[in-house]
């Protein structure tokens, strides 16, 4: 019985908007710790405008992310899936080796990666690196290719791009407008 509650419910069609939201809320919980980590670590403001800059940085990030995946997803259809599937397992990967290693990853790092023998790079493989990626990375790729065929996109073709984007496009200029007066409103009161 629950098994076909199971199926049910991942056939059940949702929009595109609603996929685009609920990966960006994933991406920003599930790969982001560490950055907000070091923001709060680093920032010698007092608390109120720490929350403050952690609260903007968020809408930030939930913005930027759902905009990329709903134009990802619209534009390239399956392909943007596959693609969104992927990042997910390389964020997974690049999690773990942050949290383990305690470090930062940039082109030297990644330089670094494709000159090492998997001799050398065979001792950083283990039991937690694949329960990592697979909890991580493959969990949520999967949730990106099982909506592949029910993300209802039917009503975009009838409509055109302009006309579907431009709610979404009006939403989010309208929250980062509110989210720059808030931010002037906050260092004009704090003196900053």
């Amino acid at each position: 019985m629950n098994n076909q509650k199971l199926k049910n419910l991942i056939k059940k069609p949702i929009s595109l908007f609603a996929f685009s939201a609920i990966v960006s809320v994933a991406t920003m919980l599930l790969y982001n710790i560490p950055f907000f980590n070091y923001v709060v670590e680093h920032t010698n403001q007092s608390t109120p405008i720490r929350v403050f800059l952690i609260a903007s940085l968020v809408v930030v990030m939930l913005l930027v992310n759902f905009l990329m995946t709903y134009l990802i997803v619209y534009l390239m259809r399956i392909v943007g899936r596959i693609l969104l599937a992927i990042m997910a397992i390389i964020n997974a990967t690049s999690l773990y080796f942050i949290l383990t290693y305690n470090i930062i990853i940039d082109e030297v790092t990644i330089g670094n990666v494709f000159n090492t023998r998997y001799s050398e790079a065979s001792g950083f493989f283990s039991w937690s690196l694949w329960a990592f990626i697979i909890a991580f990375g493959v969990l949520p790729a999967l949730f990106c290719l099982a909506y592949a065929h029910t993300i209802s996109l039917d009503h975009l073709w009838q409509e055109g791009m302009f006309q579907t984007l431009r709610p979404v496009i009006g939403r989010m200029v309208l929250l980062g407008t509110f989210v720059n007066m808030a931010a002037t409103f906050v260092l004009y009161e704090f003196n900053l």
